[in-house]
C-alpha cells in the first residue's frame, strides 16, 4: 500500500502515471502466485478468494491510483473503488472457458503449479480430467509434473510453438515421465503441438492447459471460441 499511496501524491503525466501503475501490477501479480497457497492455509480460507484477494486487492488500488492520475475524461474517478472493477478477470489464471470445457492456467513454477492444484481440488472440474502441459526446459518442471500428475486423469507433454528452441523439451529430457509405471496412468509426449491439442481433448470431460504462457497462448489461438480478433 506505501507504493500505491506514494503514486497517488505524484504530479506525472497520464500516461506516465498509468506505466507506473502497470508495472508495480504486474510486480503484484507474481508475488500474489507465490503466497496464496500458504496465505490460504493459513487462514483456512478458499485459495481462490485468497489469490483474488491478493491479485485482485492489491492491483485494484494500483489501478485507482493510475485513474485517478489521469487527466479528463479519464480521470480522477474519487477514492473508491468503481462499481465495474467488480466485473474483472484475469484470462490465463484458472480461467474457465466452454462452459466448463475447458480451464487455462499460465502456472509456469512451483508455486503457481500449487495454487492450481489447490483450486482444482476446491473447484472439481468434470472428470475426466486431462492436462495439456507445455514447460520451458529452464524452469523447474519436474516438482511442478509430480505435484499435477496425481490431480489429472490424463498429461500429455508438448511444446509450444512459440517457445524458443533452446528452452523446448526434447525425449532426451522427459526419460522416465512417458511410463505409465510413474503413476499407472498415461503420460505421453506429443512433440506436434497441433497433434497434442487434439490428443487431449480425447475422452475428457475437462481439459486443462497449463505449464506457460506459451502453451496457454498457443492453444487458445489454435481454439477458434477462444483464439483473439484480428
Amino acid at each position: 500500500m506505501e507504493s500505491v499511496n506514494r503514486l497517488r501524491h505524484l504530479s506525472l503525466p497520464g500516461s506516465l502515471a498509468l506505466g507506473v501503475a502497470v508495472l508495480l501490477a504486474a510486480g503484484f501479480a507474481v508475488e500474489a502466485s507465490r503466497v496464496a497457497a500458504r496465505a490460504a492455509a493459513a487462514a483456512a480460507l478458499p485459495v481462490l478468494a485468497v489469490t483474488a484477494y491478493f491479485t485482485f486487492s492489491r492491483g485494484a488500488w494500483v489501478a485507482l491510483a493510475a485513474l485517478n492520475a489521469l487527466p479528463p475524461p479519464f480521470g480522477s474517478v474519487g477514492e473508491d473503488l468503481p462499481a465495474s472493477f467488480a466485473d474483472a478477470t484475469i484470462p490465463g489464471r484458472f480461467d474457465i472457458r466452454g462452459g466448463g470445457r475447458w480451464i487455462f492456467d499460465v502456472a509456469h513454477n512451483p508455486d503457481g503449479m500449487e495454487v492450481l492444484v489447490a483450486a482444482l481440488r476446491e473447484e472439481r472440474p468434470a472428470r475426466p480430467l486431462h492436462a495439456l502441459v507445455g514447460i520451458r526446459n529452464d524452469k523447474e518442471w519436474r516438482p511442478m509434473l509430480e505435484r499435477l500428475l496425481p490431480e489429472v486423469d490424463r498429461l500429455v507433454l508438448t511444446v509450444g510453438p512459440t517457445v524458443p528452441a533452446a528452452q523446448r523439451w526434447v525425449v532426451e529430457d522427459l526419460s522416465g515421465w512417458t511410463d505409465e509405471r510413474v503413476i499407472g496412468q498415461p503420460v505421453v509426449f506429443e512433440p506436434d503441438f497441433a497433434n497434442a491439442l487434439e490428443l487431449v481433448q480425447e475422452g475428457a470431460a475437462t481439459v486443462l492447459v497449463t505449464g506457460s504462457f506459451h502453451t496457454v497462448g498457443d492453444a487458445m489461438a489454435r481454439l477458434p471460441a477462444f483464439a483473439p480478433s484480428s
